[in-house]
């Protein structure tokens, strides 16, 4: 709905979709987007915004953590790094069904967003996986991402680019 223009759908052959890339270019304007656009019209649908004491815990109550991120679509800038957005304002989603996996359909929708995101003004990209993905974690270093460069939890990991339950990978254009 806001950026069709860097959505991407992997099919079948028979039209039936079974992976997909969903991007922006340039991660602030979609946020602005999505709040004046978007969050308008899930509230137009009856999706109501969670109250900000709702739990919202990953393993206990699955519909209002994904509610409350849905509503919360500033978390997309990072404020706490701001250097993420500064030389890597471009970011994007992307998954493909497992049995379409290790084919070379990732690597060619990245390859054909990447053009896309560089061509609307993006110096880079970035985007975050779950920690406990290895295999995905693999197929990123292959595709050219990196580490943030950056600490992001005081230290407690001992690692850059990571926090309790995600990775930070990005990507030069």
């Amino acid at each position: 709905m806001l950026r069709p223009e860097t959505c991407l759908v992997l099919d079948d052959g028979t039209g039936r979709a079974v992976g997909y890339l969903l991007g922006a270019a340039d991660t602030a304007s979609f946020v602005d987007s999505y709040e004046t656009t978007y969050l308008p019209y899930l509230q137009s649908l009856g999706f109501e915004k969670p109250i900000p004491d709702d739990p919202a815990a990953w393993e206990t109550d699955l519909p209002t953590a994904l509610k409350q991120i849905m509503f919360t679509p500033e978390g997309m800038l990072h404020r706490e790094h701001h250097e993420l957005l500064a030389q890597w304002p471009a970011h994007l989603h992307v998954d493909i069904l497992p049995p379409y996996q290790k084919q070379g359909y990732g690597r060619q929708l990245i390859k054909h967003y990447c053009t896309m995101a560089r061509v609307s003004g993006a110096i880079g990209i970035h985007l975050l996986m779950a920690t406990s993905n290895e295999e995905a974690q693999m197929f990123y270093d292959r595709v050219g991402f990196k580490r943030f460069p950056y600490v992001l939890d005081d230290g407690n990991s001992g690692q850059h680019g990571r926090d309790r339950t995600t990775i930070w990978l990005v990507k030069d254009l």
